[in-house]
């Protein structure tokens, strides 16, 4: 799907409640560092999108000031791009200029890669746990008109594959097929906190846990029955994989919900976490072992 069709994150007026929202404890971020020396940023690591970018201290809008912002002047690596970028989601947007700088992810360093610096951001950005975003997916995607730090750390020689893996936490229950009964292509995103499909098939899966859904689309079971609720079975490629309750029910201050919502097939951060997700570049494939 394209960055302008992804749901990132929940609107925050309004009627519209876009499913799925991001949750934190189902959203993948870390630290990395962008110049010299580094400036310290928490980044969601999204395989849905190819773009990177953090805000920047010309940003002035309200939900940059909650987060750290990139000093151009404070970097003595730093070069200034050419280009400017917007990135549409459902619920917002980030748009800036592009920029050129080492960055540092884990032990490794990547030099002259583009960075997307923001000097806006939708109001939306302003309660997420993360700065930016890093985004691990095909070139082809990308909106800022540059290389994707993954595909430079392989040309750079940093890695010796080019592939990346990250630990992640047919559809039948109780032996009884529930949606995808024909086969159905799905895509495996990190941006994506839910498990996504077709509205029928969706309803489907919530109506065989029991699950009550609201106007938003939010499928609400009870804390206290969870672990009765029965495993579901993901079969990919003639390989079943189970995702029990404690990996689909998504647990908050409001009460628990199913880990599943409404659009194309897209099997996010509820399945990922449950299995080892790995990255074939090179060859186009995607490999699932179970997370230990």
């Amino acid at each position: 799907d394209s960055p302008e069709e992804r749901e990132v994150c929940p609107a925050t007026a309004g009627g519209e409640r876009p499913v799925p929202g991001v949750q934190e404890e189902t959203t993948y971020y870390g630290e990395i560092g962008i110049g010299t020396p580094p400036q310290v940023f928490k980044v969601l690591f999204d395989t849905g999108s190819s773009d990177f970018w953090v805000p920047s201290t010309s940003c002035n809008s309200s939900a940059c000031g909650n987060h750290v912002m990139f000093s151009r002047s404070a970097s003595s690596t730093f070069e200034a791009g050419t280009n400017t970028y917007r990135i549409s989601y459902v619920s917002g947007y980030s748009s800036g200029t592009t920029g050129y700088d080492i960055v540092k992810v884990g032990d490794l360093y990547v030099d002259h890669q583009i960075v997307g610096l923001a000097d806006e951001e939708a109001d939306f950005l302003d309660s997420v746990p993360w700065d930016g975003i890093l985004g691990l997916a095909f070139p082809g995607l990308s909106h800022e008109g540059g290389t994707p730090i993954f595909y430079n750390m392989w040309n750079q020689g940093n890695i010796p594959q080019n592939m990346f893996s990250m630990y992640l936490s047919s559809i039948t229950i109780n032996g009884n097929t529930v949606a995808c009964s024909g086969g159905c292509e799905a895509v495996v995103d990190s941006g994506t906190s839910y498990i996504i499909g077709p509205s029928k098939d969706i309803n489907n899966i919530n109506g065989w846990l029991g699950a009550s859904t609201d106007q938003f689309g939010e499928a609400s079971v009870s804390c206290r029955n969870t672990n009765s609720l029965p495993e579901i079975m993901f079969n990919i490629n003639g390989y079943n994989f189970a995702l029990p309750p404690s990996a689909y029910v998504i647990q908050s201050s409001s009460g628990c919900s199913t880990g599943f919502g409404a659009g194309t097939w897209i099997l996010g951060e509820v399945f990922m976490r449950q299995y080892y997700t790995a990255f074939d570049i090179g060859n186009n494939r995607v490999g699932f072992a179970q997370s230990v």
